[in-house]
Formats: structure tokens, C-alpha cells, sequence
């Protein structure tokens, strides 16, 4: 599920905005701002999903908070279609490691995938977020979306279709060629992968 809103940003990008499920959204708060996040968005109130709040972490890294009225849905494997994962892109993991499990409670977990040392923060014996160098100075650290497909080519060229842009075709180098970094026409970014594990 997504939202889409219009926020007054003058001279900032567009961007899609994870949020974090978390059980107590005033004790969150305060722990974050004391770990050096910055409240960019007050709590308020989002009528049949719970309180929202939105928060930047001490790298600039972006990301929302929910603290659900309903409960949260049981893990799951991602279908074709829905969100697969999601990642920060930092220049600097350690202290962005620091900052989510100072806020969160979650435990570092590193691991080899190929040739490539992949770090990520579990909770409950769950992955949760994954932790990578952003890949160009260029971009600051952000928060990115993953979203799982069953062919990450006919996604690319559907988005084309669609007025969107293609900021890393899928490349052998990269995952074996099953990953691609769109944007949407608004430019805000986010990833397609296949995933069949």
C-alpha cells in the first residue's frame, strides 16, 4: 500500500517515504531527537492507519513513522508486485547503524553476499532494513524503496512508457542483472528487483 502528498519543500526533491511501524510514537520521538534526529513532521493523526510522524536521521536521511491503530500485519513474503525491501544510503553506516538501534532496538547483522559485505538491522529474528554506501556523492543519504517484480526489463521499459526514468538499467555487475533504480515522472526514486527466494 502507498499514499501520495504534497508537502511544502521548496527546493527539495521528491521522494517515496517508508514508514516504520513503531508501538510508542511519543517514546520514539524523544529518543530519536536525543540520538540527533530531527523532527521534520509533527505527529497527526491519519484517519483508519494511526499516528504519523516524520523524521530525519542525523545523516539526512528521510523516513516516517507510524504508530498503527489497527496492529500490524504478520511478516510475509513479498508477492510479485508488493513492497520487497527497503535500504539506507549513507556515507556513513556506522553512525546511521548506531542511530537505528539506539531508536529502534534493532541488532546489526553483516553477511557476504557474493563478493560484497551486506550489513542489515534485524528485530524479532526479522530483516528489517538494509544499510549500504550510497553509491554517488551526488545523492545524499536517503532512505530507498524497494518493490518486488516478476521481470525487472518489462518493468523497465513499462516505466519508460509511462513517463519515467531509468537511472540504472539492469546490469550483469550488478545483482546478476535483476535489479533496476527507476523514477517516477515526479522524480521521486525507488528500485525493482526479481526475487525468487
Amino acid at each position: 500500500m502507498a499514499g501520495v502528498a504534497k508537502l511544502d519543500l521548496s527546493g527539495r526533491s521528491n521522494n517515496w517515504l517508508p514508514l516504520v511501524s513503531v508501538p510508542d510514537m511519543d517514546r520514539l520521538l524523544t529518543g530519536a531527537t536525543a540520538a540527533g534526529g530531527k523532527i521534520l513532521l509533527k505527529p497527526f493523526d491519519l484517519p483508519s492507519r494511526g499516528r504519523v510522524a516524520v523524521l530525519r536521521d542525523p545523516q539526512g536521511a528521510a523516513f516516517g513513522v507510524v504508530q498503527s491503530s489497527h496492529g500490524d500485519p504478520a511478516d510475509h513474503k513479498a508477492d510479485i508486485n508488493d513492497w520487497l525491501w527497503n535500504e539506507v544510503w549513507t556515507d556513513d553506516i556506522p553512525a546511521a547503524v548506531a542511530f537505528y538501534q539506539t531508536v529502534g532496538g534493532y541488532r546489526l547483522v553483516e553477511k557476504t553476499v557474493g563478493d560484497v559485505q551486506y550489513r542489515y538491522l534485524e528485530r524479532d529474528g526479522q530483516p528489517r532494513v538494509g544499510l549500504l554506501d550510497k553509491p554517488s556523492p551526488q545523492i545524499g543519504n536517503t532512505w530507498v524503496a524497494y518493490i518486488r517484480v516478476a521481470d525487472v526489463d518489462a518493468t523497465v521499459n513499462k516505466a519508460k512508457t509511462l513517463g519515467g526514468n531509468v537511472l540504472m538499467a539492469p546490469t550483469a555487475a550488478v545483482r546478476n542483472g535483476t535489479v533496476a533504480v527507476l523514477s517516477d515522472p515526479s522524480g521521486a526514486g525507488f528500485v525493482v528487483q526479481e526475487w525468487n527466494k
